[in-house]
């Protein structure tokens, strides 16, 4: 708990008089405290934690720092669907605050992200951050037994906005936008269906003859992911062809990583499922040497910054803008807007 610090005073007339009553002074909060132990936080988005230190740290030397370090009780070890089960993350020089031989009231603030973890949670989250310190010495005595109160941090889902919005591309080929506008496109040759500039995380699509004599169609042979400065590829045909196939015996697989975080990928059998650190989701599986279906499930991050043949993700499915052209501007002809992100 917080030291409780009070003071009163009272005064005589003379020596020998009667003391008058006694004058108190407000209470004083000695230590270091939150201006609140109850926050709440959207999924993706941040919030500020100020702390309020009242007692100076005794300087001993050459160091004049009492450092407080943050522990959650949730258990971060764990994984669901390829995500660890994270609830919040912490912006700081490191894991707590530090506070210096300040002989005045000193702030520290604390930058808190709701961790988005790409579930549709029917309901919200619950952090509780616990601030403790160990290295205290003799000049910092009234820290030694110091108890703060764990902070609850509450996380709002935003990711059931997005519930069963789902872009997909299957043979030959057929497209379904984020907002749910279906079309049709023939096109050959790579193709973005998916990208967001804030990692950079692309999706490139590969498309080529289908070989079934049906003039026009075409089939995905082909995907690369790219996250970050990492890149995921897949490859089932040897080229691309208008009139022809030209198929693998087996699909090439590739995976350059720069980073562990950058993308998880799971394999099981002829599926395949990535997930980007923002908690986009894409799916495909292979058949009959070919890609016969790509799935991508948006999160909240892509939400108005999507763009692609699979359109524009809004809060609110609203197809109106699905038609976003790879150099802005929005058309309605499905040609012309494929052929742009070409």
């Amino acid at each position: 708990m917080f030291p409780m610090v009070k003071c009163a005073i009272r005064m005589r007339n003379s020596k020998q008089s009667t003391p008058g009553p006694y004058l108190y002074s407000p209470i004083f909060k000695a230590g270091l405290y939150p201006e609140s132990f109850y926050y709440a936080v959207n999924e993706g988005e941040s919030i500020n934690i100020t702390f309020t230190s009242s007692v100076p740290v005794g300087c001993n030397g050459s160091n004049c720092d009492l450092n407080f370090y943050i522990r959650q009780w949730a258990d971060a070890s764990s994984c669901t669907n390829g995500i660890v089960n994270r609830d919040i993350l912490i912006k700081a020089e490191f894991c707590g605050i530090s506070l210096g031989n300040s002989t005045g009231i000193e702030k520290k603030t604390l930058q808190v992200y709701g961790y988005n973890d790409g579930l549709y949670n029917t309901n919200n989250r619950y952090a509780y951050l616990e601030l403790y310190t160990s290295s205290v010495s003799k000049s910092n005595a009234i820290w030694e037994d110091v108890y703060i109160e764990p902070i609850r941090v509450m996380v709002k889902d935003k990711d059931i906005v997005l519930l069963n919005r789902l872009c997909q591309s299957y043979n030959d080929p057929h497209f379904r936008t984020f907002d749910g506008k279906h079309y049709d496109y023939m096109g050959v040759g790579e193709f973005v269906l998916y990208k967001n500039d804030i990692g950079p995380y692309i999706v490139h699509a590969l498309f080529t003859s289908c070989g079934s004599g049906l003039p026009g169609a075409s089939c995905l042979c082909g995907i690369a992911i790219r996250s970050k400065c990492s890149l995921f590829v897949l490859r089932t045909c040897e080229k691309i062809s208008r009139r022809e196939k030209h198929l693998l015996q087996q699909p090439i697989v590739s995976l350059t990583s720069c980073d562990e975080n950058d993308m998880t990928v799971i394999h099981t059998n002829d599926d395949y499922k990535i997930i980007l650190p923002i908690a986009t989701e894409i799916r495909f599986s292979t058949a009959r040497r070919f890609i016969s279906v790509i799935s991508i499930k948006p999160s909240v991050v892509d939400i108005n910054t999507a763009k692609g043949l699979c359109g524009v993700p809004n809060t609110t499915p609203d197809k109106s803008d699905d038609f976003t052209l790879r150099g802005n501007g929005q058309v309605t002809d499905e040609q012309i807007f494929a052929d742009s992100w070409k």
